[in-house]
């Protein structure tokens, strides 16, 4: 099984989703997007937990896409929770969008959503999410900042949260872009472990390389 399939299952994805409440960035996020966007239906592609899909469900209807059975169930439980009304959420793969043409108003990728394929299927989820989107939409994409991470790099990285710990070991490639990771749970402290690995593509500018290397 590719690795993107298990990336936000079970612990790294109860880690992910920790992770990201922690940093606190919802709320300017959806408050951003209530000012951008269209009226009309969104699809929040790569929804995760839908941080951000529940709360625009409010006020328009929104689909929400993701691989992960995992943090599906999480936005399952929210939207029961909430009592959500307006959100609908479907598993697949974002390169192959069981989805009909030119059906959104607004499309959404946030959260570092993007990247983890070679560039002709990388290119091939753009292809897709312009298929769906009207042709005067919407489409907004949150992108890594890889000047920050170039600057801020470290080879190793320790999270130490209440039930398990989780190291990771990153690594950047120049020639293509990339930045690799491998990260390792453990539960309770105790021997029981789970390793994972991802590449992630950066888009860099040409003219930034110099300066990001000096």
């Amino acid at each position: 099984m590719k690795w993107y399939r298990d990336l936000f299952e079970g612990k790294p994805g109860e880690y992910s989703l920790n992770h990201l409440d922690k940093r606190g960035e919802t709320g300017r996020e959806v408050s951003f997007l209530r000012d951008t966007l269209k009226e009309g239906y969104v699809l929040d592609h790569c929804c995760g937990s839908c941080r951000l899909a529940i709360p625009l469900s409010s006020e328009r209807p929104v689909v929400g896409l993701d691989l992960s059975r995992y943090l599906l169930s999480v936005a399952k439980s929210r939207c029961r929770k909430l009592n959500v009304e307006n959100l609908d959420l479907i598993r697949a793969d974002m390169r192959y969008l069981p989805l009909q043409s030119n059906i959104f108003d607004n499309v959404i990728n946030f959260w570092t959503s993007f990247g983890y394929f070679p560039d002709e299927e990388n290119e091939h989820v753009l292809n897709e999410i312009a298929r769906v989107v009207k042709s005067d939409g919407i489409f907004v994409m949150d992108l890594v900042n890889p000047e920050w991470i170039i600057r801020n790099f470290r080879e190793k990285d320790w999270h130490d949260e209440e039930t398990y710990f989780h190291l990771e070991h990153h690594s950047l490639d120049w020639e293509t872009n990339a930045l690799s990771h491998v990260g390792s749970s453990s539960i309770n402290m105790i021997g029981r472990s789970m390793k994972q690995t991802s590449t992630l593509g950066l888009i860099v500018y040409k003219n930034s390389r110099a300066s990001i290397k000096s």
